[in-house]
């Protein structure tokens, strides 16, 4: 149902039910997550491409798996659409839908909840649950986020499709090219991806992502906050002296995703305190053991790329910054970090 292709870094994820129109079945949804999932903890991985076989790209939810099912059902089941998605935009890879047909409801939802997206001239893309009473509520989200409002209304209340062109014009994808040069023009991006830094892509992803709701005082703190660690990281220190120098850079490999929410759940006895340090709740039980880490790295600057010396515990830092760690800090400490005492 869902085929998994790997090549050179790239990871190509394709929805193979095209007797189905490629719908978004129970089944189809969880494979999806199972593989986003191991996507995101494999550092090999550098950019997933979303493709689909056949004529259409995604019909949406699988109808037949719609009719006559509980209110726990119909909820499990949007639920569970509503967490792959949130997983793509989560996704430390940059994710490109390759939209080669008709991608409508929640396929729609998919090509919109993508970083980027090609279409061919031959796509198109629509909103049509409303025809059959059923609001297209959940794909509406991410819509709304690419294209002006009016446009996304239109598509939600009349279920119109748009053409390719319209939705290049209106920000629903990034470029409209013939059938054959699809895969050509996905290589242009996934070329400059897997050209660049792991982790610098991977900050930046998150970065945009964290800063688009916030007001513009506001995002340019937390910007200013995350540009100043990635200034701290070896890729980019790397980048920039390669850069002087007139000479291809070399980058480090990425160690870990961002799956930080998770290490919250781990023993503290088996917690390192670069696990606390990046889980989304302080943990006030080491803040002083934090502190003396803290201090003793800025004192001694063991490693000049290692940021620390901007941690909570010794050094003043906007509230904005200290809010969410995993939010302004993705890239990994030194394998060297010691357990913290219970």
């Amino acid at each position: 149902m869902l085929l998994i292709e790997t090549n050179a870094g790239v990871v190509r994820l394709t929805l193979n039910r095209p007797e189905r129109r490629n719908a978004l079945s129970e089944l189809m949804l969880t494979e999806l997550g199972v593989a986003l999932e191991r996507i995101a903890s494999d550092p090999k991985a550098r950019v997933v491409v979303l493709a689909a076989a056949g004529p259409v790209f995604c019909s949406g939810h699988d109808l037949r798996e719609m009719v006559g099912r509980s209110e726990a059902d119909y909820r499990a089941s949007f639920e569970r659409c509503s967490r792959v998605m949130q997983q793509i935009r989560q996704l430390p890879q940059p994710v490109i839908a390759r939209v080669q047909g008709l991608a409508t409801a929640a396929g729609c939802q998919l090509v919109a909840t993508c970083d980027l997206a090609v279409a061919s001239i031959n796509a198109s893309f629509s909103t049509p649950g409303v025809k059959i009473g059923l609001f297209c509520t959940t794909p509406m989200v991410p819509l709304t986020r690419c294209v002006p409002r009016k446009v996304a209304m239109e598509m939600l209340l009349t279920g119109f499709p748009i053409s390719a062109e319209k939705a290049m014009a209106f920000g629903l994808v990034n470029r409209v090219v013939s059938n054959d040069q699809l895969d050509t023009s996905i290589q242009e991006f996934t070329d400059a991806i897997v050209a660049s830094s792991a982790s610098t892509i991977s900050l930046g992803k998150r970065a945009f992502y964290d800063q688009l709701h916030l007001d513009e005082p506001t995002a340019y703190q937390q910007a200013t906050c995350v540009m100043t660690r990635n200034a701290l990281q070896a890729d980019a220190q790397e980048g920039i002296n390669a850069f002087l120098e007139k000479r291809p850079p070399h980058w480090t490999e990425l160690e870990f995703s961002w799956q930080t929410s998770r290490w919250g759940t781990l023993p503290q006895e088996n917690r390192t305190w670069w696990q606390i340090l990046c889980s989304e709740k302080p943990d006030p039980i080491v803040d002083k053991t934090l502190s003396r880490t803290i201090r003793s790295e800025v004192r001694n600057r063991r490693s000049p790329s290692h940021p620390l010396n901007l941690r909570r515990g010794s050094v003043r830092l906007d509230p904005v910054c200290t809010s969410s760690w995993d939010r302004c800090f993705s890239f990994p400490f030194p394998a060297d970090s010691h357990t913290v005492p219970a």
